[in-house]
């Protein structure tokens, strides 16, 4: 099994050449990161404040463009997780974390 960097900046994993439905399963909150098992992709991510996640896939291993994105709704003991049969490490990806602030409240961005 190979594991993948769990930092937030975009890494690769794509889907395989067959035509496999890339219907998301709920997958597993560990191991933490992109986790290829061979058959698929589990994605772990903790965040102790998010709100709701989402997983952005990008087009090809030097895109930029964002393909789609997938709303990771599983979540325990403050880990979003979901799985995706059919992907494999190749692609970029990223994911899209949203936190509620407290009213009145400006996010720092550096």
């Amino acid at each position: 099994m190979r594991r993948f960097s769990k930092y937030l900046n975009p890494r690769i994993v794509t889907p395989s050449d067959e035509p496999q439905s890339p219907a998301a399963r709920p997958g597993v909150p560990y191991p933490l990161g992109a986790t290829w098992d061979g058959e698929g992709v589990n994605f772990a991510l903790f965040s102790e404040n998010a709100t709701a996640v989402e997983l952005c896939l990008f087009d090809g291993p030097q895109g930029n463009n964002e393909q789609s994105r997938v709303a990771v709704t599983e979540q325990s003991d403050q880990v979003w997780h979901i799985y995706l049969p059919g992907f494999r490490p190749s692609q970029r990806y990223g994911y899209r974390v949203h936190v509620a602030l407290p009213h009145g409240s400006i996010p720092a961005i550096s």
